[in-house]
This record gives structure tokens, C-alpha cells and sequence, in this order.
């Protein structure tokens, strides 16, 4: 056997898992173009449409309930009145997943004086990932927290949301088993309304870092929309 083909085989699955990152991405994109430009057509007619100031609006997360690593159930209904951070991961992944849970256990710390703040991480690989397997992987990341809600459910309802509500791209999983996904966090605020997406793997800007950046968003809605505002 050629010493080269081992190494081609090694370089086939990054690059497939790459490849289809980039075309679900370039869907994902059309769609969160066209989703604020009706959004936008339509601000001046819905007087109760949250302002952005400096922050986008990229239109309401559609309610959901998934289940939590005990098994309950839990999804909007339960985050509306917070401001929350979203990500999307999966327990057996070779690629971003690891370090995209890190960076949301810095945000907790950052953020652990915010009471109004929560975390969710939803698994793209729900068959996969029960909510037993979600809590072993949390507390072996140091992901348990009661402001961090693992979830899990069932795939079509998963994807949907995904792609329709945070308008990124996830995938099938490929023959390596891995799932191809977005790498951003999403900031949702109180009202239940998608206010920034921040990718965790951009080139980095002077100044710009992922979680500095979560941060200093949570903290303009956490100003923008005090508590009793959102009652």
C-alpha cells in the first residue's frame, strides 16, 4: 500500500465535513438575508417590535420544547422574560464541539452575576445523545450549572429550528459520524427574539474576541431591556 494513502484517507473526512459546512452555510445565509429583509419591510407596521439600536433583529425564535438532561421538558416558554445563549454541539464530535462548550463555560463564569442570563445547548445528534449521555458529557466539560440546559429531543423538531429560527445550517450525519452544524453562539433576548449571532471560529478582529463579545451584547440587552420591561 502506498505510504500517501493513509494520509488521504485521514484528510477525506475534515474535508468532506468541510465542504458540506459550506454549502448548508450559503443556504443558511439567502435565508437570514431574505428573513430580515422582510423583518425590515415589516418594522414600521408592528409597534410592539423590539427596537434594536445597535443590535440586529433577526426575527422570533419559534416555539419549541425539547427535553432536559432529567428528562423534563423545557424550550421557549421557559426562557421567555430571560436573555439567553444558544449553541448547537454534539457529544461525539471530533471538530469545534469541544471548544465551542469551553468558551460557553467562560461565558457562564463571565456572566454568573446576571441572574436574568441562561445558557442552552441543544444536540444535533439527538439520536445519539439522550439526556443521560447530555448530562455525563456536561459534567465531564463542567457543563452542569441551573442556568445551563442541556436538550435534546427529536431530530426533525431540532433541525427545523435550527435552520428556520437561527437561521444556520446543520446537516446529516456523515459515514465518519460526525454532524455538519453551525459554529455560532446566538443571543436571544427577553421578548424571545434572535439579536446577534457570533461565530466562534471568524478570524478574530483586533479588539473582537467570541465570548468578549457574547458579553458586552447580553449587556446592552441586560440595559436596553431591564427586567420590568419585560413583563
Amino acid at each position: 500500500m502506498n505510504d500517501s494513502e493513509p494520509r488521504r484517507k485521514s484528510l477525506a473526512a475534515p474535508i468532506a465535513l468541510g465542504l458540506a459546512v459550506a454549502l448548508l452555510a450559503g443556504v443558511a445565509v439567502k435565508r437570514m438575508v431574505d428573513r430580515r429583509d422582510v423583518d425590515a419591510a415589516r418594522a414600521d407596521d408592528d409597534p410592539n417590535r423590539p427596537r434594536s439600536g445597535v443590535l440586529a433583529d433577526f426575527g422570533e425564535i419559534a416555539d419549541f420544547t425539547l427535553f432536559d438532561t432529567d428528562g423534563r421538558a423545557f424550550g421557549r416558554a421557559q426562557l421567555l422574560g430571560k436573555i439567553w445563549v444558544a449553541d448547537f454541539v454534539f457529544t461525539s464530535c471530533s471538530g469545534p464541539c469541544i471548544p465551542m462548550t469551553q468558551s460557553l463555560r467562560t461565558l457562564v463564569q463571565d456572566l454568573r452575576g446576571e441572574p436574568d442570563v441562561e445558557f442552552v445547548t441543544i444536540t444535533v445528534d439527538p439520536e445519539t445523545d439522550t439526556p443521560d449521555v447530555l448530562r455525563n458529557f456536561a459534567a465531564a466539560r463542567g457543563g452542569l450549572s441551573p442556568r445551563w440546559h442541556w436538550l435534546t429531543g427529536e431530530k426533525t423538531a431540532i433541525f427545523k429550528l435550527v435552520q428556520e429560527s437561527f437561521l444556520s445550517p446543520v446537516g446529516e450525519k456523515l459515514p465518519d459520524g460526525q454532524v455538519p452544524h453551525s459554529t455560532r453562539f446566538f443571543v436571544v433576548d427577553r421578548h424571545g427574539r434572535l439579536r446577534m449571532m457570533h461565530d466562534t471560529k471568524s478570524v478574530v478582529e483586533p479588539g473582537h474576541e467570541p465570548v468578549r463579545d457574547v458579553v458586552e451584547t447580553v449587556r446592552a440587552l441586560l440595559k436596553q431591556q431591564p427586567r420590568d420591561a419585560a413583563k
